[in-house]
């Protein structure tokens, strides 16, 4: 059994199915824009631009511990750079009368 398929270009998609020709472009922009992130430079404490969220600061840190090569004055700026938020600490605050 031999299957033949054939790839439709990028003008035969957009002219088949203009929707679709969107959502891919969109796609390919997002993909783009996550290999800038992955290859984001954690080397430069000058170049940190402060987190907006406990959460992002989170995940910039796990970026930035992935890799062996670490770079303590980065983490260091990073981590001063947050501005804290009490409703994003306060689902880890637990209360202890005897303190």
């Amino acid at each position: 059994m031999t299957t033949n398929t054939t790839m439709a270009s990028d003008t035969e998609i957009k002219q088949l199915n203009p929707d679709l020709a969107n959502k891919l472009d969109e796609a390919e922009v997002e993909m783009d824009m996550e290999e800038e992130q992955v290859e984001e430079d954690y080397s430069d404490p000058k170049s940190i631009v402060p987190p907006t969220s406990l959460k992002e600061l989170i995940s910039r840190l796990h970026k930035i511990f992935a890799d062996d090569d670490i770079n303590i004055d980065y983490v260091k700026t990073l981590m001063e750079s947050y501005t804290s938020d009490p409703k994003e600490w306060k689902k880890f605050a637990k209360f202890d009368p005897h303190r």
